[in-house]
């Protein structure tokens, strides 16, 4: 199997740590990690100057945008590492580079004038920083197979009829 590097989301869940997760929910069922998959998330940096009463304040943010859905989410800097991964572990893009950074545009527009509570108009200056992984961890447990977000560690419940 062939393996490329990618930038992945440091993570703070790791296979053990996954499968302690799952183990903390039934103590009897037995947890294996079936393997991991990458979801893709394209990064960008926005900065903005926005007026106020009496003077122009110059905010900046972080953005991810879902690089399969379009969905937009402003985010706390974060450290990436780079990973060799399989083919078969990397979800693509369905998304193209320029339809993420329309859709970070109007996500941060609409974030950064909620935030600051102002209708005037503003320009927001995007830079893109790549496309970024984050690792999901897949695991059975019992009858049950769940994903583990290796960066917050939630669960997801996968039904096994569905799978």
């Amino acid at each position: 199997m062939n393996k490329k590097p990618i930038a992945i989301i440091a993570p703070n869940f790791d296979r053990h740590a996954a499968l302690e997760r799952i183990a903390g929910l039934d103590r009897k069922a037995l947890a294996r990690v079936e393997g991991a998959v990458y979801y893709p998330y394209f990064r960008f940096a926005a900065t903005c100057r926005v007026p106020g009463l009496f003077s122009k304040r110059d905010l900046g943010a972080h953005c991810l945008v879902d690089g399969r859905r379009g969905i937009g989410a402003t985010t706390v800097a974060f450290e990436t590492i780079e990973e060799a991964v399989g083919d078969g572990e990397v979800l693509g893009a369905l998304l193209s580079a320029e339809a993420a950074r329309n859709a970070a545009q109007r996500f941060m527009t609409h974030a950064i004038s909620r935030r600051t509570r102002t209708i005037a108009r503003f320009g927001v200056e995007l830079s893109h920083c790549g496309v970024v992984y984050k690792r999901f961890w897949l695991v059975r447990g019992g009858q049950h197979r769940f994903v583990v977000d290796s960066v917050t560690g939630q669960l997801h419940d996968i039904r096994l009829a569905a799978a």
